[in-house]
């Protein structure tokens, strides 16, 4: 055999045995948790060793989309109904050789976990105590939720929560109120003077058990109930216990909440009214 014969044999040799594909293979479906009727997107993408070569791909798994097809790429959209498994394998063919690379998928259809935002508007209290709005939107794949959700009085920084339950699962998030300054900016949040025994807020009190005109009772009047009302956290520093009153009609008929181990309205983070008075009244307290 001639050198230069030689040669071309080893050049030809060279071209055949191109790169493999067999790192060059890459599938997926999007998104890859579905719900059951959701639209998903099976899709592969295979690298060409060779400029020119060309390609076909065999793909197992996906209904409506198996079989041999040609091209080094891909993408078909369909309606999830079950978890799958596809795999995808392709062949470059060049110079009578054939490289092989391949690339699997998962794709999981079940019930999706829940998802919903939570919020507090504003989230910064730069004044100091004051009130602020908890909001809980967009919940999605959820049965019921749940948390401190509305209007809510908050004296000190405090983190607030919220859950979702759905058939996959539960999801819980929280919201941060930060109040920059203890000191009660407003007169009507902080210790009113200590109550004249023949008054008529001291005598209410007294039918409810509250000894108002007592050295040791501190009481606070606030909004906690609606615009203009004027509610109010009562403590007893001697009894420590605090005590919510709504106010209804002008009056105060019955203690809404009590509160023990308090003796002092500081220990009092914040208060939450739900809207829906079968619910009970939450106060976060400092112990």
């Amino acid at each position: 055999m001639k050198l230069s014969s030689l040669f071309a044999s080893l050049i030809a040799a060279t071209a055949i045995s191109s790169p493999a594909l067999a790192q060059s293979v890459a599938a997926r479906f999007t998104p890859a948790n579905a719900a059951p009727g959701q639209s998903v997107t099976f899709s592969y993408q295979a690298s060409v060793a060779v400029t020119g070569a060309s390609i076909t791909c065999t793909i197992e798994g996906v209904p409506g989309f198996n079989g041999i097809i040609s091209g080094p790429s891909r993408s078909y959209t369909f309606q999830a109904s079950n978890s799958l498994n596809a795999t995808v394998t392709c062949t470059d063919h060049i110079g009578g050789g054939n490289d092989t690379g391949s690339a699997q998928a998962s794709l999981t259809v079940g019930p999706q976990v829940p998802a919903f935002s939570y919020y507090a508007s504003p989230s910064v209290l730069s004044a100091g105590p004051d009130y602020t709005t908890l909001y809980l939107t967009n919940a999605q794949n959820s049965n019921s939720c749940s948390g401190t959700i509305g209007q809510v009085y908050v004296a000190r920084t405090t983190t607030y929560s919220a859950s979702c339950t759905g058939d996959g699962g539960t999801t819980t998030r929280v919201a941060t109120v930060t109040v920059k300054s203890s000191t009660c900016p407003k007169p009507n949040l902080c210790n009113l003077p200590l109550l004249n025994p023949s008054s008529k807020l001291a005598l209410n009190l007294y039918s409810l058990g509250i000894q108002a005109a007592s050295p040791s009772i501190s009481h606070h009047q606030l909004s906690l109930s609606g615009i203009g009302a004027k509610d109010l956290i009562v403590v007893d520093a001697v009894r420590r216990e605090a005590y919510v009153l709504l106010e209804r009609d002008g009056a105060y008929t019955k203690i809404d909440h009590k509160i023990p181990n308090v003796s002092d309205i500081s220990q009092i983070h914040s208060v939450f009214i739900p809207s829906n008075r079968n619910k009970a009244i939450e106060v976060d307290v400092q112990r």
